[in-house]
């Protein structure tokens, strides 16, 4: 459990070439975090967790479960420490648009190097999710960049108003043949669901299978999905893995955090409330990795 930190994060849009280390401007953020393992598997953990202050990016990770070889639990290391990396080397002078296609790039790099690893050495699940945020300012708004794929999601919680749902998952719901928006209402429905009931056939299959995903990082290929949010003072990101949004349905999620007003705190509550919902019984119990990471953007 890391407690709430004060971090500050320059960014300045210039063109590529110039002094890497010239900052212009700076904006602050709190955040906080927490992770638990599964009760199925204490010992071992298979949720992680990336923050890089500088750069303004921060992360979640949900290696495969059900595999007894926890390759799981090594694909999220594995593809923090990738991803880690890259981001170190990001230079900090570049537009929204270039920010985003490095880090698509680095996504791409990153499955390439789990998949590769994967096949050397037979070693079967060696995948993860992967859902990133950088906070990046450019003609002065403040927007959330999110790269992701597989399950693993991205909100925005505007001041006390409604958590807003970012990313889609790479699930059952992008195979029932709708539109974007008509992906994004299905997924509200199903995270708002305490139970099947009431929903259609095609939506009870993704509802039961919801932990089922369509693609993530050790896959033979990928297509990483992009949003950009603007964001203001105030507002909270919330990443979440699915043992979070699998146990809690979001209005749950969205009273968790708006709580407290500490960021650790949220964070603190959310994993304890997630935790509390699976050892019941019940259609969204669901024993799994548990992580969550709030981030808060200040003046």
């Amino acid at each position: 459990m890391v407690g709430d930190e004060w971090y500050t994060v320059d960014v300045e849009q210039e063109d590529l070439g110039r002094n890497p280390e010239r900052r212009e401007r700076e904006f602050q953020f709190r955040i906080g975090q927490r992770t638990r393992p599964s009760a199925r598997h204490p010992e071992r953990n298979e949720d992680a967790i990336l923050v890089d202050q500088e750069a303004g990016v921060f992360a979640v990770f949900d290696g495969v479960s059900g595999l007894e070889n926890g390759a799981g639990g090594s694909a999220a290391q594995m593809a923090k420490e990738h991803i880690a990396r890259l981001v170190r080397e990001m230079p900090r002078q570049m537009s929204l648009v270039d920010v985003r296609d490095y880090l698509v790039l680095a996504a791409h790099h990153t499955n390439e190097t789990l998949w590769k690893h994967q096949r050397e050495r037979n070693l079967e699940g060696l995948e993860t999710t992967m859902t990133l945020g950088c906070i990046v300012e450019e003609h002065g708004s403040r927007c959330l960049l999110t790269v992701h794929v597989g399950d693993s999601r991205a909100y925005v919680l505007r001041g006390r108003s409604t958590l807003e749902t970012v990313t889609l998952d790479d699930s059952l719901i992008r195979s029932m043949g709708l539109d974007e928006a008509g992906m994004k209402q299905v997924q509200k429905r199903l995270s708002n669901a305490q139970t099947a009931a009431g929903l259609s056939p095609e939506e009870r299959r993704a509802f039961r299978f919801r932990n089922l995903i369509t693609q993530g990082l050790g896959y033979e290929s990928i297509e990483p999905h992009t949003t950009a949010t603007e964001i203001q003072p105030g507002d909270r990101v919330l990443l979440t893995t699915d043992g979070i949004h699998d146990n809690l349905i979001q209005d749950e999620m969205e009273g968790t955090l708006k709580s407290s007003a500490d960021v650790q705190q949220s964070a603190d509550n959310m994993v304890e409330a997630a935790a509390q919902r699976s050892a019941e019984k019940g259609d969204r119990a669901n024993p799994d990795d548990m992580t969550t990471l709030v981030v808060e953007v200040v003046e």
